[in-house]
């Protein structure tokens, strides 16, 4: 228990008039300072009165850099009080309403549910506490302070990116697709389970998503390994958490393989919680080389940006984000030995070459085709369709005459 500035200013107040009463009589001391009195012992018994307040903190759920949370804090008290409820703000996080970023003061009469809210600013496990209520008498001239130690944990996920470059899992989501086995039976839709797995049949009739499980179902999919260079495990996080979003939601179970934790091969929302989870406390740090070579998915984050490796290929992660502007620019160099001196060339001499070449022909025969037939009536007929295909070997044209098979002659 200690006084408040209130109680010092009162208190000062009765010393003035106890000297103004000895010096010019007592009228001035029973004018002023026998009420003060009465209210300063008034405050102290009440304020030493007071039961210990009961506090109940809720426990926020997980999400993502940017988001807010609704925190409550339900405090008990045996009689109404004044109080202010203090809350400490771990790193990480902000309260938005709180005019210091580490903490939060919140006045309030008890009992009651204090509510604030909190930003999620970083990845990672943060803390909200400890609190502290003060508690006050009626005339606020004294003060308790109570502590609660207890902390509550608050998990912050890795970012998430949409990815559009999803080319590059094309192969290993076809190959999941035929290892998930027999038909076991129907459950109820889950947040967070693949499209592909509702029974739309059966959702009709119960007017509610059901989905199908297969027997072998965990036995298929796809190994995540990720590992990061010092100060780069933000960005890894990220990625990995990316990649296993799109395949989690596509159906493929995943399993993750990190330098700290392991999670194993499971699909649906459950397996999305623990990989984010795994995602959102991991650290920097570096895999043995067989464990990344065996993966199928491999994420290695350093200073100059996040590459993926899927089944051997290495992909900028940008690029996936970016709608595939890496994956792009691989099928280019892999042409690049036809471009022309044996080296890559630019984009649009690497598509325009090859229909060149068959003008180029097309003009060394005088108007034939590029099978080496002239058309019956002299006309160049042109070397490719817009796909590409040669006419003279794709449209089914009769030999010698011009003239589609299909057609009458």
């Amino acid at each position: 228990m200690r006084p408040t500035r209130r109680a010092a200013v009162l208190a000062a107040l009765c010393a003035l008039a106890l000297a103004l009463g000895w010096r010019f009589g007592p009228r001035a001391l029973n004018a002023l300072v026998a009420p003060a009195l009465v209210a300063l012992a008034a405050g102290v018994v009440q304020v030493r009165g007071i039961d210990r307040p009961t506090v109940r903190r809720s426990q926020p759920a997980p999400g993502f850099p940017g988001e807010t949370r609704t925190m409550e804090l339900g405090i008990e008290t045996d009689a109404p009080r004044a109080a202010t409820v203090n809350e400490e703000i771990g790193d990480g996080l902000s309260a938005t309403d709180a005019t210091d970023a580490s903490a939060g003061s919140i006045e309030t009469s008890l009992p009651a549910t204090v509510t604030y809210d909190v930003t999620l600013d970083r990845r990672g496990e943060h803390r909200l506490g400890p609190a502290e209520v003060v508690v006050s008498d009626a005339l606020g001239l004294f003060e308790r302070t109570f502590g609660y130690s207890q902390r509550t944990a608050v998990l912050v996920y890795p970012a998430r990116h949409e990815l559009s470059g999803v080319a590059a899992f094309a192969g290993l989501d076809a190959a999941s697709a035929e290892e998930r086995g027999t038909f076991d039976g129907l459950r109820e839709y889950i947040p967070g389970d693949a499209l592909r797995d509702v029974h739309w049949a059966t959702s009709a009739k119960r007017d509610d998503l059901v989905v199908v499980e297969f027997a072998t179902e965990s036995e298929a999919g796809v190994t995540i390994a990720a590992e990061a260079a010092p100060g780069c495990a933000d960005a890894m996080a990220a990625a990995a958490a990316s990649i296993a979003h799109h395949l989690l939601d596509t159906g493929v179970a995943v399993s993750l393989v990190l330098p700290e934790a392991r999670i194993d091969r499971a699909g649906g929302a459950p397996q999305r919680a623990r990989v984010l989870g795994a995602l959102a406390r991991t650290g920097a740090g570096r895999l043995r080389e067989t464990t990344a070579g065996d993966a199928g998915i491999h994420v290695h984050a350093r200073p100059t940006g996040v590459r993926v490796a899927v089944e051997g290929r290495e992909i900028d992660f940008e690029g996936l984000i970016a709608g595939g502007g890496s994956r792009a620019a691989d099928d280019r160099r892999e042409r690049g030995g036809r471009t022309g001196a044996g080296a890559p060339g630019p984009p649009g001499a690497a598509t325009a070459r090859p229909d060149d070449d068959r003008a180029a022909d097309g003009r060394a025969t005088g108007g034939r085709q590029s099978d080496g037939r002239q058309s019956p009536n002299g006309d160049r007929r042109s070397p490719t369709d817009r796909s590409g295909t040669s006419v003279g070997e794709g449209s089914g044209t009769s030999e010698g005459s011009g003239t589609p098979t299909g057609g009458k002659r």
